[in-house]
């Protein structure tokens, strides 16, 4: 056994996990969810336990779905339940579904289904669906789903329920208003001989110590502070306005980022006399926003998230960039430097700075703000004349960089594509989610050329930075297509004519049917034809059913070769991607 060596691929030697008892053959030694390595590693769990903290919710669930602290006992097992709807009392559907007394049960291969429920005051709160197989002749038991809540995802589980014994899965929702909300609950699959039975929804929360006797569950104050928090190396001053803050959040789409500052010209909405500032989803759980500053004063920020279910202030100072004494800097386009040029110790004497043929004249107590907008190197020429003695002058150099990415590719999921990014410099620093493999390669004459890989069922977010730890340049998201046809399963004869020809029908299922997606079919094999008589068909996202199924069918002549012969090919518009 070599010291390096891990069969399991859990981030664990085997040689640690043969001297600490865990299993050098299995990822999760004690199957909570959490492989070896996150357990040692990352959450500091024990990996022989699944409940490390044994307040009865599970390693993984207080890990990745609570968000709450898997090392202290935080549920006390106790539940308070708002609401119990039956599985039949869905205010809408997608998909076949049929009720079966109180419960409901997706006919079709996948579908979705609302829910509608009414909070009587503002608050966080959690939703278990119960729900089991509906097919006695099938041993699969589990469920992948969906939930969103107000059109806001909210996360995926698995619900285990064998046809004999229900299961069910749990939904952390984010902190919501007092009034109506609807639940969707979106069951992806795309196998066969599957069936859901929805059973019941319960709107509940699991109680727990309350230490600080706030009214709020501890487990609820450590999952809102933990997962929802300004990155620690904000600075607290910048060369730059707008300045590029980070941090994480479970639900970026509800944090509020507001600021005091309210530049000239503001499109941007205004709150209470403060600027409400767009907020971008980064990476896995993180966001990061653009807060322009004042120019004159510190900036205030106020970070409010999930309703101000929890807050954090800050400021940012603007610092003065003097051309004089600095030879080259580096920004993003659409970036603003805040101008001056005096010699070290100067406190008198005129300044002029004469850039992109305009001049500037700061003051020692008025810097000027000058925004970048293109791409390029731009020389910035300052000159500083004392009360007496000759003027002082130099060179700075900003150079300043553009990124832009070539739209939302989409890829199917374990097959590699090709994404052209002309406009991807050589100066930016890409970073995308775990799920998403990226080879990078020159693309002539500018760009990059990035073979994409999709590991998992799940869309990844991809940035582009100014260097290693930079701001962000760009940032795109890269759709995940899971992909299923009668090619891998069965074609179906629909009918048999008079004279022995066939009508045989295909049907493919993808997991997400973008709004781009084409499909060209070809047959190639003697006595078969599409049902219309022609050898090639085209297919587009609107061909496709609100489950994303897509049916089409082909005629077989009497003796003609016994399979339906014919190459599919994917296309994003009129990019091939897969074949």
């Amino acid at each position: 056994m070599q010291n390096t060596d891990d069969r399991d691929k859990d981030g664990l030697y085997d040689i640690y996990e043969t001297a600490n008892g865990t299993n050098p053959n299995s990822p999760d030694s004690d199957s909570d969810g959490l492989t070896d390595g996150q357990e040692v590693n990352e959450y500091y769990t024990n990996p022989l336990s699944g409940d490390t903290d044994g307040d009865g919710v599970g390693d993984y669930e207080e890990a990745l779905n609570a968000f709450s602290d898997p090392l202290q006992a935080d549920f006390d097992g106790t539940v308070t339940t708002l609401a119990t709807l039956d599985g039949s009392a869905a205010s809408a559907t997608v998909g076949t579904w049929s009720a079966d007394g109180t419960a409901l049960v997706c006919r079709d291969r996948r579908g979705s289904v609302d829910y509608t429920f009414s909070l009587p005051d503002a608050g966080v709160w959690c939703v278990k669906v119960r729900g089991r197989q509906d097919n006695a002749l099938t041993s699969q038991r589990k469920f992948i789903i969906d939930a969103y809540i107000d059109g806001l995802f909210t996360g995926r589980e698995i619900l285990d329920g064998p046809y004999s014994t229900p299961g069910a899965c749990r939904f952390y929702l984010p902190s919501l208003a007092a009034g109506s909300h609807t639940l969707r609950l979106d069951w992806r699959n795309s196998d066969s001989n599957t069936f859901l039975r929805v059973l019941s929804v319960a709107v509940e929360l699991p109680g727990g110590p309350d230490a600080d006797e706030n009214g709020v569950p501890d487990w609820l104050d450590f999952r809102l502070t933990s997962a929802s928090r300004l990155a620690d190396n904000t600075p607290l001053y910048s060369a730059t306005s707008p300045v590029c803050i980070e941090g994480k959040a479970l639900y970026p789409e509800k944090l509020d980022a507001l600021s005091s500052f309210i530049p000239e010209n503001n499109a941007l909405p205004v709150v209470e006399g403060w600027l409400l500032n767009p907020v971008n989803r980064g990476l896995e759980n993180r966001w990061f926003a653009n807060i322009p500053l004042d120019p004159e004063a510190a900036t205030a920020i106020s970070l409010e998230y999930e309703q101000a279910a929890h807050t954090e202030q800050l400021e940012i100072v603007w610092s003065e960039t003097n051309a004089l004494l600095t030879d080259a800097i580096t920004i993003r386009a659409n970036d603003a430097l805040l101008l001056t040029a005096y010699v070290a110790g100067a406190t008198e004497g005129t300044m002029l700075i004469e850039l992109e043929g305009q001049q500037l004249t700061p003051a020692f107590d008025a810097p000027v703000p000058y925004t970048f907008v293109n791409p390029g190197a731009v020389n910035v020429v300052a000159t500083y004349t004392p009360p007496v003695g000759d003027p002082v002058q130099h060179t700075m150099v900003v150079t300043v960089v553009g990124a832009a990415f070539n739209g939302t590719p989409f890829c199917i999921v374990g097959q590699p594509r090709l994404w052209d990014n002309p406009d991807i410099p050589d100066q930016a620093v890409l970073e995308y989610d775990q799920q998403l493999g990226v080879a990078e390669f020159a693309l002539a004459p500018a760009g990059r050329e990035l073979n994409l890989l999709m590991n998992a069922d799940k869309p990844a977010r991809m940035l582009a930075r100014l260097g290693v730890d930079g701001p962000v340049l760009a940032a795109t998201r890269v759709d995940a297509v899971t992909y299923r046809s009668s090619s891998i399963e069965q074609f179906t004869v629909i009918d048999t004519f008079a004279d022995g020809s066939q009508l045989i029908e295909g049907r493919m299922n993808l997991g997400l049917v973008p709004a781009d997606l084409v499909i060209k079919m070809h047959v190639f094999a003697g006595g078969i034809t599409f049902d219309d008589g022609t050898l090639d068909k085209t297919f587009t996202a609107a061909d496709f059913s609100a489950t994303g199924e897509l049916r089409y069918r082909f005629i077989r002549a009497p003796g003609a070769y016994p399979n339906t012969c014919h190459t599919i090919m994917f296309y994003q518009g009129t990019t091939a991607i897969l074949e």
